[in-house]
């Protein structure tokens, strides 16, 4: 397993030497590239990347709903503000709560939402195990079940639809730090297992390579009803990443983080440009670094894992699924 992220200043200097990441630009972001009169979901729109992408999709013409905890009437005004356009609604979801989600989809469902893109941001890096009103672990539910949750839900909801001119589209933000991380043993898949701060990032690793596992497996399964699915890993983003730290340390990876990593709007543009890029009409499984176009750990793009992996975790929720019932 790759000790690249396994504590605090490891990620950092990690995400420090990924700015410099060389090669190609797979493409470039421009004025025109917009959806005039689109739906856009973004989840974790309430700070940091996903507010920087709800408000560039908003300035891009789309109405945009974000789903998160922190889903006031606060936060709607100050994404508004940001964005230059009342185009922007929240919606309340703990994605931690698989009720909650189907409390979203429902609540989608209920406006007529018929969604042209999903943006699958929200993830978590907390310091230690926690467990959710469902009995799983909720670091393994935010950043990789309720990804698999949401989208299954609001496909068969027929809230997003494909086989028109323009393919919707899926976008993933994923991460470098998915590359040899441990898999996820599927038969025992959703069991509780208490970890400590100093396994945080490690299980972080694990769960973006299961999410980017989730990304392939739904671009083969969504191709042929022409629906787009892409992942990027933004790079380092100055976050506030650095308040799971310890606190003697909080100032001086703050100013690595000052110094270093790319600002929320500026790490948004790959996933922005996946998202609205015209040239990109009728692709799938583009995974973008940045703006260089990789190929991610072999594992993940392995047809036979991707089914095996959707075929545990769909078992998993049908075992939930009475715990799941609002």
């Amino acid at each position: 397993m790759t000790k690249a992220h396994d504590n605090a200043f490891s990620a950092t200097w990690q995400g420090i030497k990924n700015s410099f990441v060389r090669g190609p630009a797979f493409g470039q972001l421009s004025e025109t590239m917009r959806l005039e009169g689109g739906t856009a979901l973004v989840t974790g729109a309430s700070s940091g990347l996903g507010f920087a992408i709800a408000v560039e999709l908003a300035r891009r013409g789309m109405h945009v709903i974000g789903a998160a905890r922190t889903a006031t009437p606060e936060t709607t005004r100050k994404l508004r503000t940001a964005a230059g356009s009342e185009a922007i609604d929240m919606l309340p979801v703990d994605l931690a709560d698989l009720t909650s989600i189907a409390a979203l989809v429902d609540g989608l469902a209920e406006r007529g939402a018929k969604l042209d893109l999903i943006v699958c941001n929200a993830a978590i890096v907390p310091t230690a195990d926690a467990r959710t009103a469902q009995g799983l672990e909720q670091m393994f539910v935010v950043n990789y079940l309720a990804n698999h949750v949401l989208i299954r839900d609001l496909l068969d909801r027929h809230l997003l639809v494909g086989g028109g001119q323009r393919w919707p589209r899926i976008v993933i933000i994923a991460s470098e730090a998915h590359r040899g991380a441990e898999p996820l043993v599927l038969a025992r898949l959703g069991e509780y297992e208490p970890f400590a701060i100093g396994d945080v990032l490690a299980r972080y690793g694990t769960y973006k390579l299961e999410l980017l596992t989730l990304a392939f497996e739904l671009a083969r399964q969504l191709e042929s009803r022409g629906i787009a699915v892409h992942a990027t890993c933004p790079g380092a983003v100055d976050s506030n990443l650095a308040r799971e730290a310890p606190r003697w340390s909080k100032p001086l990876l703050r100013l690595a983080f000052r110094l270093f990593f790319q600002t929320p709007s500026k790490a948004a543009e790959p996933s922005i440009f996946l998202a609205l890029a015209p040239e990109l009409e009728g692709q799938t499984g583009i995974y973008l670094h940045q703006w260089v176009v990789k190929d991610p750990d072999v594992r993940a793009l392995d047809p036979e894992r991707g089914r095996e992996q959707w075929q545990a975790t769909t078992a998993l929720l049908a075992r939930l699924a009475p715990a799941t019932i609002p």
